[in-house]
């Protein structure tokens, strides 16, 4: 029971009820919201891996990688090119965390197909592992990769 000056306000079950629904569907709204935010904010692994691969095919490293990496790395990109194959695949693994730090493994596929009809003749497999340090909020190193060329 609330009082307001002369008049007495006796709050119903209700209003009690419906004061509760509205405070855990704000916190669970205000939860999304957070939830939102965040992954906006913060850069995965797998996310750079994905800007890599991009920067790879345009044919832009910006990476500070050996020369002889960054060669090899060009080459795996380029070889289906060379071949005339069908790229059709790529999976970018999941992180794993290795000695603080986190390598992600980037797997391609390429086909030749018979030029009669769509029959594959021969696949390909081939890929390359990042090794990569986080340096700040959004920001990750890449210390290394690792090419495991087309098969």
């Amino acid at each position: 029971m609330v009082v307001y000056g002369q008049k007495i306000h006796i709050e119903s079950r209700d209003d009690k009820i419906k004061r509760i629904i509205f405070i855990f569907g704000g916190a669970f709204v205000s939860g999304i919201l957070i939830m939102l935010l965040i992954s906006y904010l913060i850069e995965t692994p797998e996310e750079k891996a994905d800007d890599f691969v991009t920067e790879l095919e345009a044919g832009t490293i910006t990476a500070d990688l050996p020369e002889d990496q960054k060669s090899a790395l060009l080459e795996f990109i380029e070889f289906p090119e060379k071949k005339q194959l069908e790229q059709t695949r790529m999976v970018i693994d999941h992180a794993e965390d290795v000695d603080n730090t986190y390598q992600v493994k980037i797997r391609f596929q390429a086909y030749e197909y018979n030029d009669h009809d769509d029959e594959v003749i021969e696949a390909y497999d081939g890929s390359f592992v990042l090794n990569m340090k986080k340096v700040g909020f959004r920001e990750w190193e890449i210390l290394n990769v690792t090419v495991n060329q087309y098969k």
